[in-house]
């Protein structure tokens, strides 16, 4: 038996190398005499024949994660000419998007043209030849001019709906034009309601904050839509700015009445009759606002005042 010197193991005489810890076995032979017993081998031997298979282990792990970490930062330089690869785009792509851009180019040269015979289209009542001379180009190109002339189009032949919807799409486009947003307003509020045209109106009015009509529409539809505070609040605040605008004074007597306050209304009627002495459309409005209310209450003091207007 051949008793390895660095960890004690007994081997065969046939093993030269140690097959416990795979140290080379020296020359000695281990006497009958003197050998060791299963489980009578000293504790610290045994333990250092244990420590050096961990230091192999560990050496043998890193041997083979330098052999990684060699093989990936060897193929470094091919890894990054993939990823180029991928990105950069194919032959085809790249004639595609030219041959894209191209269309976009000729199509916006059509603009002008195609936007004039349009408009003398729709002059002439040929609207669906008009819309089809818009839409070829704006299936190419998102053209302002023509979604303009489209709306127009549009609203002439009755379509307001689809009117509507386009000129959303305007809107993306010319998000300053305040009369295109009071356009917008005027159309949400007889399509779909007061509340889905208050940011149409309260957007034109900021975006023109001196424009009467404007805030005049904006406060209408606070009103209408349940706002009634900010709605009377707004036309209190008119008739302040604009003491001589005479459609203020006549829709914030109307908003009033709207909004359950009769007495409101009427002291708003009779004080726009002083201020527009010659204005018969004050003069009317209270003499209606008066029947309505004698009529409601039964006052007949009222309706004789109303029949004296």
């Amino acid at each position: 038996m051949r008793t390895c010197h660095w960890c004690g193991t007994r081997n065969d005489e046939r093993h030269t190398v140690c097959r416990a810890c795979g140290i080379p076995i020296r020359g000695e032979r281990t006497a009958p005499s003197e050998q060791v017993e299963p489980g009578a081998q000293s504790g610290p031997r045994s333990s250092r024949g244990l420590l050096s298979l961990a230091i192999i282990l560990v050496i043998v792990s890193l041997a083979a994660a330098a052999g990684l970490g060699a093989y990936f930062l060897g193929n470094n330089k091919t890894a990054q000419q993939w990823v180029v690869k991928v990105e950069k785009p194919t032959e085809l792509e790249m004639r595609s998007k030219a041959e894209e851009r191209n269309q976009i180019n000729e199509a916006l040269q059509r603009v002008p043209e195609v936007n004039a015979q349009a408009k003398d289209l729709g002059a002439d009542g040929q609207y669906d030849a008009a819309l089809a001379e818009v839409d070829e180009v704006l299936r190419t190109v998102e053209a302002p001019e023509l979604l303009e002339t489209k709306v127009n189009l549009l609203l002439n032949c009755n379509r307001a709906n689809q009117g509507y919807q386009t000129l959303l799409k305007l809107l993306g486009h010319r998000t300053n034009d305040a009369h295109l947003h009071y356009i917008a307003g005027n159309l949400a509020a007889n399509l779909e309601g007061p509340k889905a045209a208050l940011i149409h109106y309260e957007t034109a009015s900021k975006l023109e904050p001196t424009s009467s009509d404007y805030r005049i529409s904006w406060a209408i539809c606070c009103v209408r839509s349940g706002q009634k505070e900010a709605g009377l609040g707004a036309f209190e605040k008119l008739v302040i700015d604009e003491p001589d605008c005479y459609d203020c004074w006549y829709n914030y007597g109307v908003s009033l009445l709207e909004s359950g306050a009769p007495d409101e209304a009427l002291a708003i009627r009779r004080e726009a009759v002083k201020r527009f002495p010659e204005n018969s459309k004050h003069h009317f409005g209270l003499a209606q606002m008066l029947d309505v209310i004698a009529r409601k209450s039964g006052d007949s003091n009222k309706l004789n005042e109303a029949a004296a207007e």
